[in-house]
């Protein structure tokens, strides 16, 4: 990566770390602020990226909701292993697709 791309990256992840811990999602915006203002030019790296790190957040956020017990742990976890195995599920079926056609469907969204 080059010295404009790392700072292309942090920006990004600023952009994105505000709506994120705003409203607790942020990952919509990831994925176009990867491909077309940092550079990466697989989408399929994109997209498992953003899905790992939603996923690994939910996890981490469980944490120190499980210490204080302001909400259900069991409902907590359940919603975590869903993402986990959604993430898993779509970077598998992913690799099925052509890049064009993954970028095509991020467009829509």
């Amino acid at each position: 990566m080059t010295i404009l791309q790392w700072i292309l990256t942090v920006a990004s992840g600023g952009i994105i770390g505000f709506p994120l811990g705003l409203i607790g999602d942020g990952s919509i915006l990831a994925v176009p602020l990867l491909l077309y203002v940092v550079g990466v030019k697989d989408p399929h790296i994109v997209i498992g990226s953003t899905a790992l790190a939603v996923s690994i957040n939910a996890f981490l956020n469980l944490i120190p909701h499980s210490r204080s017990r302001p909400c259900s742990v069991e409902t907590g976890k359940c919603i975590c292993y869903t993402r986990c195995s959604w993430s898993l599920l779509w970077f598998i079926s992913g690799q099925a697709f052509t890049e064009q056609a993954i970028a095509v469907s991020f467009c829509d969204l």
